[in-house]
């Protein structure tokens, strides 16, 4: 329903090479029973219990792997960087101004 109602900037494509970097993926295979999606400096449950964390672009590149960031590094690698997203989740989202944005 999000796609149809804004496709100039979102897509369903999930192969980047067909979908472009232009557009927003609206990943609706994580909305099914058993999958999870973790906000940032969420604690995965996985062995080494791995931490969910924003990385800047120049950090994603090959051989980047989840458990490189666990509970028991993580603190240490954000208090060695800016907060790259305390710009986000400092104030709440208003949705009802998001709303009239996407249907202007």
């Amino acid at each position: 329903m999000v796609n149809e109602m804004t496709p100039a900037f979102t897509t369903l494509e999930r192969n980047l090479k067909k979908r472009g970097n232009k557009k927003i993926y609206l990943d609706y295979l994580q909305n099914r029973n058993g999958q999870t999606i973790s906000s940032v400096y969420s604690l995965r449950p996985k062995n080494g219990a791995t931490v969910s964390m924003p990385l800047y672009w120049k950090e994603v590149k090959k051989g980047l792997l989840p458990n490189q960031f666990t509970i028991f590094n993580s603190a240490k690698i954000i208090s060695k960087r800016a907060d790259i997203f305390k710009g986000v989740l400092w104030a709440a989202t208003n949705i009802e101004n998001c709303l009239k944005k996407l249907n202007e």
